[in-house]
C-alpha cells in the first residue's frame, strides 16, 4: 500500500472516530445536574406469596435538578439498583429520561424461597446519575385479610360505614392503596391484603361525624390469605 493510500485510510479512520464521538454525544446528552430526587408511588411493597401468585409492584421515578429546578430534557440515562435482590427485582436498571426529564422503573416483589429475617424487610431503591444518588426505602410487608361486622350500641348493623386500618393511629397506607371498604346492609366488611408489619394496627369505622376504633386482632404468625 502506498504512503498516500495509508494517509487516506488514516484520515478516513479519524473521520469515523469523530463521527462516532459526535453520535455518542447526541445519544447521551451532557448534563450538569447537582441533585437527583427519587419518589415512589407507594411507600411499601407487599410480600409475594406462593398461595397468591399475583406479584406486587411499586413505580419509582427519578428526576434531575440543577440549581433547584428540574431538568426537562429527554435521553439522559439514569441507573437504578436495589440494596438487596433476595425478595425484589427491577423491571429495568438503566432508564432514559422522557421529555419531562423523568425516568421511571418498577420494583417487583417475588418469592425467592428464602424466609425474611426481618419483619418488615427493608428494601432500598437507588437512582444514580453523574455521581449523584438518591434512595427511597420501603418495607416488604406480610399481609392478611380482615373481616368483621360494625354494629351500633343497640346491636343493630351499621350500613355504609367506611372501614379501614390505621398504624400507630397516624400512618394509613391502606387508604393510599384504596383498600378501604364500606359495610354492606348487614354491617359486614372485608379488607384484603392488609400489611401486618407497619406498626400497631387499629381498625376504624366512620359514618358521618361518628368514628370508632378497635385494635386489630389476628392469630400470631398470620402471614397472608
Amino acid at each position: 500500500m502506498s504512503r498516500s493510500s495509508r494517509s487516506v485510510s488514516s484520515l478516513f479512520f479519524i473521520v469515523l472516530l469523530v463521527l462516532a464521538a459526535v453520535s455518542f454525544a447526541k445519544a447521551v446528552p451532557a448534563v450538569a445536574a447537582d441533585d437527583i430526587r427519587l419518589s415512589s408511588a407507594r411507600d411499601f411493597l407487599f410480600a409475594y406469596q406462593p398461595q397468591n401468585p399475583s406479584e406486587d409492584s411499586v413505580l419509582v421515578t427519578a428526576q434531575l435538578f440543577k440549581d433547584g429546578r428540574p431538568i426537562r430534557q429527554a435521553g439522559i440515562p439514569v441507573n437504578f439498583s436495589l440494596t438487596d435482590g433476595r425478595f425484589a427485582k427491577l423491571d429495568e436498571t438503566t432508564v432514559f429520561t422522557d421529555d419531562l426529564g423523568m425516568a421511571s422503573t418498577r420494583v417487583r416483589s417475588y418469592n425467592s424461597g428464602q424466609e425474611m429475617t426481618e419483619r418488615p424487610f427493608l428494601l432500598g431503591v437507588t437512582a444514580m446519575f453523574g455521581g449523584k444518588s438518591s434512595t427511597v426505602t420501603m418495607p416488604i410487608t406480610h399481609y392478611i385479610s380482615l373481616n368483621g361486622t360494625i354494629k351500633d350500641r343497640s346491636g343493630g348493623p351499621v350500613m355504609n360505614a367506611q372501614v379501614g386500618v390505621l398504624y400507630n393511629r397516624t400512618h394509613n397506607p391502606i387508604n393510599a392503596r384504596g383498600a378501604t371498604n364500606t359495610t354492606d346492609v348487614y354491617g359486614n366488611y372485608r379488607l384484603d391484603r392488609v400489611p401486618t408489619d407497619l406498626g400497631d394496627m387499629v381498625v376504624y369505622a366512620r359514618k358521618g361525624d361518628l368514628e370508632t376504633y378497635k385494635p386489630a386482632s389476628f392469630p400470631q404468625g398470620a402471614g397472608g390469605t
